[in-house]
């Protein structure tokens, strides 16, 4: 790997999964449970992420940046996730 090469990885900021799900909480009104269930983890699962810093793999992330796409239109303010 050159220089370059890990410039460009390291550019973009890590996703801030708590503020995602706290968004689809308490902006766009889902449980735990409701998320959960959309993107097929369990509500555990989901506070973990929330509160307890661990990150979804690859599959569970992109369906959770899928469900706050869908819940965009309830979101009150824009949200960036990075």
């Amino acid at each position: 790997m050159n220089a370059r090469t890990v410039s460009l990885i390291h550019r973009e900021p890590p996703i801030r999964w708590p503020d995602i799900i706290c968004a689809l909480q308490y902006d766009a009104g889902l449980s735990l449970r409701q998320i959960g269930n959309g993107i097929g983890v369990s509500h555990n699962t989901v506070d973990a992420w929330r509160s307890r810093g661990s990150c979804p793999n690859y599959e569970d992330g992109r369906a959770l940046l899928a469900l706050l796409e869908a819940m965009r239109p309830h979101l009150r303010e824009p949200l960036r996730i990075a």
